[in-house]
């Protein structure tokens, strides 16, 4: 049997989903479409610890009222699965998301992150970030990782700790090789930078 394709328009549709749920308050730890062949069909899982909070039903109504919200969502709600940060297949994802330094998404095919093995996944780093200089709008250094079936260079930002942070955002260095800064930027009291 072939494997069910997981297609563009659900890949690019998740981060304008998880933007939606921070804009609503929920905070999602990892998201990440898993393939399986038993069912054979992709499924977003989304890690939250609103699934410990708020409970399971509650949380999955929180979730669909996001959706609703994005017009022309091409993502089905029966798609996506919400699971605790205790989950064994959400432990493993965080662990391997700790270890990457690219904030970039990641393909994982048969192999095992931890204890768990996984067939196929697309991985987001939706917490990694490259700094910015606000008055430039450029990377100060990024090295090459790769390249896109598409042949765009892909980029791992070198990530260090601005001289004055006032002068500095965070964002993400797109596959188009140019820094796009994060419109949900927040300075805590502590002077690192969150977003």
């Amino acid at each position: 049997m072939d494997q069910a394709t997981l297609v563009e328009h659900q890949i690019d549709e998740v981060p304008r989903l998880i933007d939606q749920l921070k804009r609503d308050k929920i905070d999602v730890k990892a998201a990440f479409w898993l393939y399986t062949s038993e069912a054979d069909q992709w499924f977003l899982y989304l890690v939250s610890d609103v699934v410990d909070r708020k409970g399971i039903t509650e949380a999955y109504k929180l979730v669909y009222n996001a959706m609703r919200r994005l017009t022309n969502l091409s993502i089905n709600r029966f798609e996506v699965k919400l699971v605790s940060p205790d989950n064994p297949v959400a432990k493993a994802v965080i662990d391997f998301l700790s270890k990457q330094h690219a904030p970039l998404a990641t393909w994982v095919r048969g192999t095992n992150l931890g204890d768990v093995y996984i067939e196929n996944a697309y991985i987001y780093n939706i917490n990694r970030h490259a700094y910015g200089h606000v008055k430039t709008g450029k990377v100060v250094s990024a090295r090459q990782i790769g390249t896109t079936a598409d042949g765009d260079s892909l980029f791992e930002p070198d990530i260090q700790e601005p001289a004055d942070l006032n002068d500095w955002v965070p964002g993400v260095l797109g596959s188009d090789g140019k820094f796009h800064p994060s419109d949900q930027t927040r300075k805590p009291p502590s002077g690192e930078w969150a977003v």
